[in-house]
C-alpha cells in the first residue's frame, strides 16, 4: 500500500515539473514574440544584407541604427547588436539575448564594418575580396 502512494506522488510530481517547465517555455516565447524585437531583427538583418547584394567594391554606406540601439535598450541588451561574416556571406542582427536573426547575402565581397554606438551609426565599406595569395578577384 505504501509502495502504491510514492509511486503516485512521484508520477504526479514528475507531471507537475513538466508542466512547469511548458509554462516556463511558452512564457519565454511570449514575452519574446510581444516584444516585436525577433522581426526587427528580421527587417535589419535583410535590409544589411540586400544592401551589400546591390554594391559594387568601393561603395561605402552609413545606416542610422538609433532604432536598434531603443530596442536592444529595451530589452537590456548590450551586445553586439551585427555581426557580418564574410567567409559564409551572413548577416547576423541581434536586438535581445539569443542567437539573433541570420540573412544571407549573395555579392562576392568582403565587408568592412563598425558600429559606432556613440554616433548611432553602422558603417559598411565594400571591398573586393582575396584570394589566399592576395590577388584581387574582380
Amino acid at each position: 500500500m505504501n509502495k502504491k502512494a510514492t509511486n503516485t506522488l512521484l508520477e504526479n510530481l514528475v507531471f507537475i515539473l513538466l508542466v512547469i517547465v511548458f509554462i516556463s517555455i511558452m512564457y519565454f516565447a511570449i514575452t519574446r514574440a510581444g516584444s516585436q524585437s525577433i522581426l526587427y531583427e528580421q527587417i535589419y538583418a535583410k535590409q544589411i544584407a540586400l544592401m551589400i547584394d546591390k554594391a559594387k567594391p568601393g561603395m561605402e554606406f552609413e545606416l542610422d541604427t538609433f532604432e536598434m540601439q531603443r530596442i536592444a535598450r529595451k530589452n537590456n541588451f548590450l551586445g553586439n547588436l551585427v555581426n557580418i561574416d564574410n567567409d559564409k556571406n551572413k548577416v547576423n542582427v541581434k536586438l535581445i539575448d539569443g542567437n539573433g536573426y541570420n540573412y544571407y547575402f549573395f555579392n562576392d565581397v568582403n565587408v568592412v564594418w563598425n558600429l559606432k554606438k556613440d554616433e548611432r551609426k553602422l558603417i559598411l565599406e565594400i571591398v573586393n575580396r582575396q584570394t589566399k595569395n592576395n590577388e584581387v578577384i574582380e
